[in-house]
C-alpha cells in the first residue's frame, strides 16, 4: 500500500514537471481558431514523436548544435504545429530531438514532420538523392533558374585498435555540409565545392561563370562566394 502511494504521489509530481519543462504549445491550423496550450505525452504519441531515456548526454559532437536553447516550431504533415524552447538536430540518426526532463528525449518521427523552423535555420524535408531517403534541407538560395540547398552532415573516423593495450580509440565525429542545386525546377543533384564540378554545372555559361569569379576575386570553396555565382548565373 505504501508503495502504491509512492508512485502515485511520484506521478503526481513529475506531471506539472514535465509540463514546464516542454514549455510548448500545439495548435492545428485546420480548425477555425487556434488554441495554445501546454503539450504533454498524450498529444504527442503515437504519430509526432516518442520517448526515449538520454544515456549520454555528454556526447555533443554528434548533435548540429553545442546547446539545445534554440526557439523552434515544428509543422508536422498533418497540419499540426509544436512550438518549442529547446530543439536539436541528431546528425548521425538524422532526426530531430528536444530534452524534457532533462534526462529524456523526445525524438521526433521523421514521416510525420514536414518543416522546421529554428531562431537561426529553416529545414525542408525533401528526398535525397546521395542518400536514397529523406533528409532535411536548409534552404540557401531559391532563385528564378536555379535552387541551392545544404545539408548537415556527420562525418565519422572509426576508433582504431591498439594491439598492445587492446583498447580502441573513440571515434572521431565531424560536422560537415553537402550541398545541393536545382536548375530549371530539375531533380536535385549534388554539388561539390570545386572549380572544375561548378563550371561544368554551369556549363552553358562556363566563361562568364570564370570571368566573374576571376574578377572578384571569388573562391569556389567558399559558401559564401558560392551564393554570390549562384546569384550570379541566375542574373544571366
Amino acid at each position: 500500500m505504501k508503495l502504491f502511494l509512492f508512485y502515485m504521489f511520484s506521478a503526481f509530481l513529475l506531471t506539472p514537471c514535465f509540463s514546464q519543462n516542454m514549455r510548448s504549445s500545439l495548435s492545428s491550423s485546420s480548425a477555425k481558431f487556434q488554441t495554445s496550450r501546454t503539450v504533454t505525452t498524450a498529444d504527442m504519441f503515437p504519430d509526432e514523436a516518442f520517448q526515449k531515456r538520454l544515456y549520454n548526454k555528454e556526447d555533443g559532437s554528434r548533435y548540429l548544435y553545442d546547446t539545445w536553447d534554440r526557439t523552434s516550431k515544428i509543422i508536422f504533415s498533418n497540419g499540426k504545429e509544436l512550438k518549442l524552447k529547446n530543439i536539436n538536430f541528431n546528425l548521425k540518426e538524422n532526426r530531430f530531438e528536444t530534452e524534457t526532463l532533462g534526462d529524456t528525449l523526445f525524438i521526433f518521427n521523421n514521416e510525420k514532420v514536414k518543416m522546421v523552423y529554428t531562431s537561426t535555420e529553416t529545414f525542408i524535408k525533401m528526398y535525397n538523392p546521395k542518400t536514397r531517403e529523406a533528409g532535411f534541407f536548409e534552404p540557401m538560395l531559391e532563385l528564378n533558374k536555379v535552387s541551392l540547398f545544404k545539408v548537415p552532415e556527420l562525418h565519422i573516423v572509426k576508433g582504431v585498435l591498439n594491439p598492445l593495450t587492446q583498447e580502441t580509440t573513440p571515434d572521431v565525429l565531424t560536422r560537415i555540409s553537402t550541398y545541393f542545386y536545382s536548375k530549371n525546377d530539375s531533380n536535385l543533384e549534388e554539388l561539390k565545392l570545386k572549380k572544375k564540378h561548378i563550371l561544368k554545372t554551369f556549363s552553358d555559361k562556363k566563361n562568364e561563370i570564370s570571368t566573374f569569379v576571376k574578377d572578384n576575386k571569388l573562391d569556389y570553396e567558399s559558401e559564401e562566394d558560392l551564393i554570390k555565382i549562384f546569384t550570379y548565373y541566375d542574373s544571366l
